[in-house]
This record gives C-alpha cells, sequence and structure tokens, in this order.
C-alpha cells in the first residue's frame, strides 16, 4: 500500500483512511476483510465497522502530553498485526 512498511499498512490506514482513494481501499478491504469487510461511508466505517475501533484507539493514544504519546508510539510499533 502506498509503499509504507507492510507491518504497519493497517496503522497507515487507520490513521488515514478518510483520505484514501477507493483502489486502496479496494486492496484494504482484500487484506484485512475482518477489520473492513464491506465499503461504506466514513461514517459507517468509523462507527460500523471493526477498523473504526483502530481509528478511534488512535485517536485517543496520541492525545495528551508528549511524554504519553512517545510511550504510545513505543507501543504501537511493536505490535504486528491488528
Amino acid at each position: 500500500m502506498m509503499g509504507t512498511p507492510v507491518l504497519f499498512d493497517w496503522v497507515y490506514f487507520a490513521n488515514t483512511f478518510p483520505c484514501f482513494p477507493q483502489k486502496l481501499i479496494d486492496e484494504f478491504i482484500e487484506k484485512y476483510p475482518y477489520l473492513l469487510p464491506t465499503k461504506g461511508d466514513l461514517p459507517d466505517i468509523l462507527f460500523k465497522q471493526p477498523v473504526g475501533q483502530l481509528v478511534k484507539m488512535f485517536f485517543f493514544l496520541l492525545k495528551g502530553p508528549t511524554s504519553d504519546v512517545h510511550k504510545s508510539i513505543k507501543i504501537l510499533t511493536r505490535i504486528k498485526s491488528p
């Protein structure tokens, strides 16, 4: 997906999916059907699809004091798959 490392393509998607071109959303659905079983509009993906939980998790993990954000990023870099 757009030259992102394989281990982090789901991380990339969870953080940037509103900007994703349709072709890449189709690729993501093929690769991770359990996270995004069907296409939908932004509210549907965010509130009704499993990938929405990841999106919300990242939203809250990357807020707060810089030291906390750095700790969260360090942990996130160790995660191999969703």
